[in-house]
């Protein structure tokens, strides 16, 4: 893969961006070996160990790792090892927020984070005792941000008024921190030690899919781009889950997303 252009100014190109990509894997990933902090391979890159030979999907511009909410703290203690070019920043203020490790010698265009450098994403995942359970999850979350929006009806906007008046979000909120969340974290740790439940995002957090424990854990080593990571247990499984059936098939070109219109190099290095 060719090395990113040393005159900082320059475009990069797709491949030029999965070089730096795979630059901030390889801190990552030899950061987390040493510091025993498990973390796993997710989305589009599991489908390129598959279906593009090891490699990146064409097309993307991203890699995605997940690391259990637990361990979170450690390892954003241990990102402190990361070399000068390389710097680790929050993508939200909620509980349980994902981070992003990102390469500073570069800019992101219309990535929807100012300021940010290429850089792979690091999500929180909790063990569930059931999707039920994350699925109350999500409806605990939406009524402890109950709002009024803009644009959603008159109707449904007059009952989330009564509901905000009648204090009902933050009683949600009492309820969640006091009583929901210590029991989710015990699920969690319950879970992994029998080896059952459903692997997904961390509370009020969502991500593409649920994958029963069985089908990431326990995590195989693979080889991305050269790199040797934790990938899940059975790809095919997970693949299936997070794409579909026939995800050996790639998408036409007009359904092709992309996280930003581009990038630049702004350092040379």
């Amino acid at each position: 893969m060719p090395s990113p252009p040393s005159t900082p100014g320059d475009p990069l190109s797709v491949p030029e961006i999965q070089a730096v990509l795979i630059g901030i894997l390889r801190e990552v990933v030899a950061i987390c070996d040493a510091g025993g902090i498990p973390y796993c391979l997710v989305g589009g890159g599991c489908l390129g160990l598959v279906r593009h030979d090891g490699g990146f999907v064409p097309w993307d511009d991203d890699l995605d790792l997940a690391v259990w909410a637990s361990d979170m703290p450690r390892f954003v203690a241990a990102m402190a090892a990361l070399p000068a070019h390389l710097a680790m920043r929050v993508k939200s203020d909620q509980t349980n927020p994902s981070y992003m490790v990102m390469d500073m010698r570069t800019r992101t265009v219309d990535s929807g984070f100012e300021g940010a450098g290429v850089f792979i994403d690091i999500m929180p995942m909790m063990l569930w005792r059931s999707a039920r359970w994350k699925a109350f999850d999500r409806t605990l979350d939406r009524v402890r941000r109950l709002g009024w929006n803009a644009g959603s009806p008159p109707a449904r906007n007059a009952v989330k008024r009564a509901l905000r008046l009648a204090r009902v979000p933050g009683a949600a909120a009492w309820l969640a921190e006091r009583c929901f969340y210590p029991l989710f974290r015990r699920q969690d740790r319950a879970g992994r030690r029998s080896g059952r439940g459903v692997v997904t995002a961390a509370y009020r957090q969502i991500w593409p899919g649920l994958y029963d424990y069985r089908t990431v854990f326990p995590v195989q080593t693979a080889r991305f781009c050269g790199v040797a990571v934790s990938a899940p247990r059975d790809l095919h499984r997970y693949l299936s889950r997070r794409y579909g059936p026939d995800y050996m098939q790639p998408p036409p070109e007009e359904a092709r997303w992309r996280h930003f219109s581009g990038a630049l190099r702004i350092a040379e290095g």
